[in-house]
């Protein structure tokens, strides 16, 4: 997403189409505008449907609607708002880059691409359709094109940066923005095509203009770990912490570069926070472990058999899902590439629901609800929901309406194995983990089906 979508140039666009003729009209635009570049979107629409009920045909107040919906969040009308004002004004660059954002937003990538590439025939200097560029570039894991585009993004945001009054505050804190997300996803596109001083050169920038932002912090702790540097790497990441407490990647990065350094109770209390956060994370199961078998070698007694028995747990643990984890990662990259694939986020159920990760199996059903209004009748769709609502009882209901329709469908099983293991009958529960594996295996011969 855009996080300014009124700048200088949308003023420049504005006037090149031509104000209302009345002076009042024109204050009432000019002011409802003002609104937006502020982002007091609640406070523009009124006026700006006013302006609209006057001339319905007014390119300009259609363009302003739009981008005041899309901040609002009302795409639907956002759309229509800006497609009426291409229809009035076509090729108009503003309304290519508000109907490319919809368009990325809701995953419709191709269609972005077509819209961001007309916008920049029209208007070149557009860096918010360069940033769109490169991040459709960098979800298809197509880094070089993508590195290129942030480059030129970059460019253009820093001419619109130095070509904007000290006294415009909130444009210039837009533009400011806009840049610090470009250099963060030109960052990314770096470290992911492991070239690192440049990355961390981009991380940096990113960081002293959004000293806020988490993830900023986590990339610049990451990559100056990557380049051996610990204490540059422990410091990024204990300010991405202290942001964002719950930052999973944070956490068990730091508890990697605690390891290197010795401090194995740092590492395991940082690795417990992290899986704690994210039970499914490969790399925290086997590191959590690995440390805790290390920290009980140093230990004595009962604490260190304690502690080895925690970690040989874990080690264990990940031996048995280590292939799930490397299938639910793949199947993740491949969700990113394919946002509107509702088939890749009902297999995502399907995997976390094997690892037993209740919530993210309930998290992949949502997105694909989201994508197929079909599914939201679907009683394993729905008995998902419940079970991570802890409504067990209607999971299991679902879950049996399931079987009757389909008894040769194998997930049934396991979604059945996990309310039964919620209600603590584990024997049931492997009972069923057996029939899933086994109709699994006989199902691998056969053509998919879908849910």
């Amino acid at each position: 997403m855009l996080p300014s979508l009124a700048a200088p140039a949308l003023l420049i666009a504005l006037h090149a189409q031509g104000a209302p003729s009345a002076s009042d009209r024109t204050a009432r635009l000019a002011a409802a505008q003002a609104a937006l570049n502020a982002g007091r979107a609640a406070e523009a629409i009124p006026a700006l449907e006013a302006l609209y009920r006057e001339a319905p045909q007014d390119p300009s107040v259609r363009l302003l609607l739009g981008f005041a919906q899309y901040l609002r969040g009302d795409r639907l009308a956002a759309k229509e708002h800006l497609e009426a004002s291409l229809r009035f004004a076509p090729d108009q660059p503003d309304a290519l880059l508000g109907l490319a954002s919809i368009a990325f937003d809701l995953g419709h990538y191709d269609e972005a691409i077509v819209r961001l590439s007309t916008c920049i025939r029209v208007r070149p200097e557009e860096g918010r359709a360069h940033y769109l560029l490169a991040e459709i570039r960098s979800k298809k894991e197509e880094f070089d094109p993508a590195i290129v585009e942030y480059g030129l993004a970059l460019d253009a945001l820093r001419e619109r940066e130095e070509a904007t009054p000290a006294a415009e505050i909130g444009l210039r804190a837009a533009v400011n923005a806009d840049l610090a997300n470009a250099l963060h996803g030109y960052a990314l596109a770096l470290y992911n095509r492991r070239r690192l001083d440049e990355s961390l050169v981009a991380y940096e920038e990113a960081a002293r203009r959004t000293p806020q932002d988490a993830g900023v912090h986590y990339g610049l702790g990451l990559t100056a770990a990557r380049l051996g540097d610990l204490d540059r790497a422990q410091e990024a990441l204990g300010v991405a912490i202290r942001l964002d407490p719950m930052h999973v990647g944070a956490r068990y990065q730091l508890g990697l570069v605690l390891e290197k350094r010795g401090d194995f109770d740092g590492a395991v209390g940082e690795f417990r926070a992290a899986f704690r956060g994210n039970p499914s994370h490969k790399g925290v199961m086997m590191n959590l472990g690995r440390a805790l078998v290390r920290l009980a070698s140093r230990r004595s007694g009962e604490e260190a058999a304690s502690l080895r028995r925690e970690g040989e747990g874990f080690l264990e643990k990940y031996r048995k899902v280590s292939a799930v984890l490397d299938e639910i990662e793949e199947t993740s990259r491949r969700a990113t590439r394919e946002p509107r694939n509702a088939g890749v986020r009902l297999s995502l159920c399907t995997l976390y629901a094997e690892i037993g990760d209740v919530p993210r199996a309930a998290e992949a059903v949502r997105h694909a609800l989201e994508l197929r209004v079909e599914l939201r009748t679907d009683p394993i769709c729905l008995g998902v929901l419940n079970l991570s609502a802890g409504q067990t009882e209607e999971a299991r209901a679902l879950f049996g309406t399931a079987l009757r329709i389909r008894p040769e469908f194998p997930d049934t099983y396991l979604f059945l194995s996990l309310v039964e293991e919620a209600q603590g009958r584990g024997e049931e529960a492997a009972r069923l983990r057996e029939d899933y594996e086994r109709r699994k295996a006989e199902a691998a011969a056969k053509p998919k089906e879908g849910r």
